[in-house]
């Protein structure tokens, strides 16, 4: 049995070119025979969620352990608050705040390839909060610097640091798997740089180049780091790594780095502008 084709829809076509051209009903033709007459094919409006929250085929269980790391990663930003207000208190010296933050990180690391039980799980998590904790009072001195100059400067340091952290992260799992690891080496070496610079700026003479190298650069190379981490995490637990404290300790690592920059170059524009 034949079957007689249906008309074409012309009223899902569009009647105007780019330039705002009406279209003849020869060219309007033309677009059905190549496109086809479905309305969506030239909706502008129409926006498919589904596909838009898809993060690029992460597995159920991938995402169950993304949700620990950013829980752990909350708890840690929330630790090195408390450490932050405990130098507003104390003035303890940031000194020896880094070694002791040096020697937990340095734990967390070597702890990662021993058989995780209950019990260890508990004390890297606990040397993880730990740690935070040192580093917030490691950068008590920035934060009340800050405080003195305005106290809202610091809100919008850390509100600026979650967009860029938001911003980033959302970047890394919407992007398809594993398209953003070849920055490894490019970000190493960024990170090779910023050592020297750091080295040289303190050990041997100070420069204003310097300076903005250790800013800026630093910015991106840690917004850079940000992408990275995060879709190394989600390949290394699809291998099978289900390491939350330690994911999540690389992240926090990456938004220390940012709200410090960020801190200080709104320090520096204020101190400029007064």
């Amino acid at each position: 049995m034949n079957v007689e084709p249906s008309a074409p829809n012309y009223s899902a076509v569009p009647t105007k070119s780019p330039r705002g051209d009406e279209l003849d009903i020869e060219s309007q033709e033309r677009i059905v025979e190549e496109f086809g007459n479905n309305p969506n094919l030239y909706s502008h409006t129409e926006v498919n969620f589904e596909k838009l929250f898809n993060f690029s085929g992460i597995d159920a269980d991938v995402q169950a352990h993304l949700q620990r790391v950013y829980l752990t990663l909350a708890c840690a930003i929330a630790f090195c608050g408390v450490g932050s207000y405990f130098y507003l208190l104390t003035h303890f010296p940031p000194l020896i705040c880094f070694f002791v933050a040096l020697g937990l990180a340095v734990y967390i690391m070597l702890s990662a390839h021993k058989t995780q039980t209950p019990q260890l799980k508990a004390l890297r998590f606990a040397a993880m909060m730990g740690c935070a904790a040192m580093q917030g009072t490691m950068i008590g001195a920035l934060v009340e610097e800050v405080l003195n100059i305005d106290p809202n400067l610091l809100l919008y340091g850390i509100a600026i640091t979650f967009a860029i952290f938001a911003s980033f992260t959302g970047a890394a799992m919407l992007a398809k798997r594993r398209s953003y690891l070849y920055l490894g080496s490019v970000l190493f070496s960024g990170l090779n740089i910023l050592f020297i610079t750091v080295i040289v700026n303190v050990f041997f003479f100070h420069t204003a180049i310097g300076d903005v190298i250790w800013l800026y650069g630093g910015l991106a190379v840690f917004c850079g780091f940000i992408v990275y981490d995060t879709q190394l995490i989600v390949e290394k637990a699809h291998a099978g790594n289900r390491d939350s404290t330690l994911h999540a300790y690389e992240l926090f690592v990456d938004f220390i780095a940012i709200l410090v920059r960020v801190l200080v170059i709104l320090k520096n524009s204020r101190s400029s502008r007064d």
